[in-house]
């Protein structure tokens, strides 16, 4: 059990390392990567909030797209990303895009939606609040 504790310890302490690199001295580095987390999210609850709110909002769409068509497979979602203020939502690179016969479901949640694509990375969705 306390060799699984020390693994444990080790792998949490290298992943500290690598997201606060400028951080030199390590006493608990959960306990601190949970005080730089409240930090953050004190400092700047905005951020958090648009976060959230997009992302029930893109949860929002797939249960409205799922009972309008719920014979349409649903839109493969192969990772979504954070940042600006902006939800990134990157498709499956065979997924066509299906932003035009969804606009009304977009509009009446009232997300602005930009689209780009690329051959190597599919239809990328960039997902606001505000109009760009």
């Amino acid at each position: 059990m306390e060799n699984k504790a020390y693994e444990l310890n080790e792998a949490i302490t290298k992943i500290f390392i690598t997201k606060f690199p400028d951080d030199k001295v390590i006493l608990d580095p959960l306990a601190q990567m949970r005080q730089k987390m409240d930090y953050l999210s004190n400092s700047n609850p905005s951020n958090i909030n648009s976060f959230m709110s997009l992302v029930i909002a893109l949860g929002e769409f797939r249960e409205t797209l799922l009972s309008r068509r719920p014979d349409d497979p649903n839109p493969g979602v192969v990772s979504i990303e954070y940042r600006n203020r902006s939800l990134y939502v990157h498709f499956d690179p065979k997924q066509e895009s299906i932003l035009e016969k969804n606009r009304s479901i977009l509009d009446e949640l009232g997300l602005y939606v930009r689209e780009m694509s690329s051959k190597d990375k599919g239809i990328i969705w960039e997902i606001s609040e505000e109009e760009p």
